[in-house]
Parts: C-alpha cells; structure tokens; sequence
C-alpha cells in the first residue's frame, strides 16, 4: 500500500527512537513483519475488540463462527500464543491471531440475519448495540462497492491515507480499528494507537498525549523511521501490558528507562 513520506525528524531524537527500539526488542522478541492475511476478518475481529479485552473478543468472534459457520471450514493456519501454562498468553495475544487461528464466519448469513440474532453473538464483548450495526454497516458496503465480502476489492487503489479516510468514514470504524487493518492486513507502514501505545509514547515523551489518541497516532507516523512502525506498536502494546501499566507501573524494571521522560509519573 502506497504512503506518503513523513516529515523530518530531529537525529537526536532519531537515534533515542532507534534505542528505545533495541531496548524493547530485546526484552520481548523482535516483531516480524505481518504475513499476508485477508483483511474482512481481521477488521470485525479489531471491532469487536473496541472497548473490551482481547479475551472477550475472542469469544464473541468464536460466538458468531459458531451461529454463522462457514459452508467450508478452512484449516486454521496459525495458533494462538500461549504462556508457560498453557493458557492464551495475555500479553503476546492480538486479535490478528484470532482471525488467522479461527477463520470466518458465514458473511452472506451474519448480514442477513435478524439483527437480534447477531446482537445475541456479540453481547459477551460489550457494546453489542454498537458493534452489530458497525459489522452489518461494513458488509453491506462491501457488497454494494464489490458484489461479495472482500475488504481487498473495498480498498484497492487507495493509498495508506485515503484508505484510512475511507474506512473511518464507516460507522463504528475509528481511526485505530482502520489502522490495524491497514497496518497488519495490508502492510501499511501505521503504528495503530490503542490505550498502551497512547500511554508508553506519553510518558516516554516521544509525543504530547494532551491531543488524545489520534493526536498520538498522527505524531507517531511523522517521527517514527520508516519501516519500525508495526514493530513499535506491537512492541508498545506488550510493555504497557506487561511494564509500563496504567497503575503501579514499574519503572524499576523497565528496559528503556534511560530513555523515558517519565511524563506524568511522580519521581520515586
């Protein structure tokens, strides 16, 4: 997918960016860039997420293959991430993973269905109100631009911006939801912002968090050296789960703390 060129930024503050980079890959793994996948499941599975915890999303995309199977099911292609016990590993899982280990549903059937019938699917994510008529909103406009369900159809010929202008111009789809799709069904070059990103940036100081978290996404695509912004968001994500949280954060054990600002947090 085409983007345009980003503005320059500082070498001081591209060198800190590139260590900061290092640092966290070295305490959670260097990110892979994202295999090809098709882009429908992977946008309703970032809806059904908005709002709620992976793990609930994963339940209600579960909910929907079930009540909606497919007439031929696909073989899954990947696992989900799992720690040491066995469980879904908490701070390694996206929803990315769910639509590749899942597959999808029936499309066809979910838009033509009572809207209860699908409400029902997806109240165990919250906002089911919302989420049903943001999913029946997206296919609709897919079949009526396309003639079927594909998302590749829906966008092509749109650079990185007009894509994202096209798909937060659907209901429900904000700019974050349409920067994952783009960023890890499309390989666009988008380090999509969710609460962890917006917060690690923040207090790092690489952007200013008073412009919220679309104001942090739109910094965040000018400073970021080109081709590390999948590997920040993911990296981002995992230290705000796992380090960098919301309450008690800890900083003693940070391996980027020589680099952090600490925006926002009393010096201890």
């Amino acid at each position: 997918m085409r983007s345009q060129g980003k503005s320059g930024t500082k070498v001081g503050e591209r060198t800190r960016l590139k260590r900061i980079l290092r640092g966290l890959e070295r305490r959670y793994g260097k990110i892979e860039p994202p295999p090809k996948r098709k882009g429908l499941p992977l946008i309703v599975a970032t809806i059904l997420s908005q709002n709620t915890t992976d793990l609930t999303a994963i339940r209600a995309y579960e909910a929907l293959l079930e009540r909606f199977p497919p007439a031929r099911r696909s073989r899954p292609r990947r696992n989900l991430p799992r720690d040491s016990d066995g469980r879904i590993d908490k701070i390694k899982i996206r929803m990315v993973h769910v639509a590749d280990a899942r597959g999808e549903p029936n499309w066809r059937a979910i838009e033509k269905a009572p809207l209860s019938v699908v409400r029902n699917c997806l109240r165990v994510c919250g906002l089911a109100e919302t989420k049903t008529r943001a999913l029946r909103s997206l296919l609709k406009a897919l079949r009526k631009e396309t003639g079927g369900y594909s998302l590749e159809r829906f966008l092509a010929g749109c650079d990185t911006d007009q894509a994202l202008d096209k798909l937060s111009a659907l209901p429900g789809i904000g700019v974050k939801t349409a920067a994952v799709t783009l960023a890890e069904g499309f390989g666009a070059d988008l380090c999509p912002v969710d609460t962890h990103v917006h917060r690690v940036s923040g207090r790092l100081g690489v952007v200013s968090p008073s412009g919220g978290r679309n104001g942090t996404f739109r910094e965040l695509r000018k400073i970021l050296p080109p081709g590390t912004a999948h590997a920040f968001h993911h990296l981002f994500l995992s230290h705000g789960r796992a380090v960098c949280t919301a309450r008690r954060p800890k900083c003693d054990s940070c391996p980027i703390r020589p680099d952090c600002e600490r925006r926002g947090l009393e010096e201890v």
